[in-house]
């Protein structure tokens, strides 16, 4: 009995995580548009936004060659960055 239980769980697990991972990339673009609508031209160079645009690219990769699990890794990495670069970005003070 406890067998079929845990077969059953893993198969739950292994069917969740073949799906798309749609609202962690829609989280990620939607995190690193928001830093890029805070950057000024002198932010351009801002390394948490260009690993967060990394990761963005990468996680697209993924998901057009099905591999979700990676995608879903990028995608979560990607929105992680891109609100630490929103971060660093609201503490900078306005240049004149």
């Amino acid at each position: 009995m406890n067998l079929w239980f845990i077969l059953l769980i893993s198969l739950g697990l292994v069917a969740c995580a073949s799906k798309p991972p749609i609202q962690e990339m829609a989280a990620a673009r939607s995190s690193v548009q928001m830093a890029h609508q805070l950057m000024k031209p002198s932010d351009a160079s801002l390394p948490a936004l260009k690993s967060a645009e990394t990761a963005l690219k990468e996680a697209v990769q993924a998901l057009q060659k099905k591999r979700y699990q990676h995608a879903r890794i990028q995608a979560l990495k990607a929105k992680h960055d891109a609100q630490r670069a929103v971060r660093i970005l609201q503490k900078t003070p306005a240049s004149m």
